[in-house]
């Protein structure tokens, strides 16, 4: 399992784009704590991967190193 970090930021932001879709969005980002290696690997500097998550037409990015997952 991985630890999936979202800053208060990226949480306000979602939930004033989406509005009653925000929780689809959340369960697909807390999606990765199961599953980490989800996502399009988009690049990589040493052992951090920058990977994308697509949600209709938005993408959200991320960075993984090792087992934790933080969204920007």
């Amino acid at each position: 399992m991985a630890k999936v970090i979202v800053t208060k930021n990226l949480e306000e932001e979602v939930n004033n784009k989406f509005g009653g879709e925000s929780i689809q969005v959340f369960e697909l980002i807390y999606s990765l704590e199961k599953n980490p290696k989800k996502g399009k690997p988009i690049g990589q500097v040493g052992g951090v991967v920058i990977k994308e998550l697509k949600y209709k037409n938005f993408g959200f990015y991320f960075v993984t190193d090792g087992y934790k997952v933080k969204f920007f």
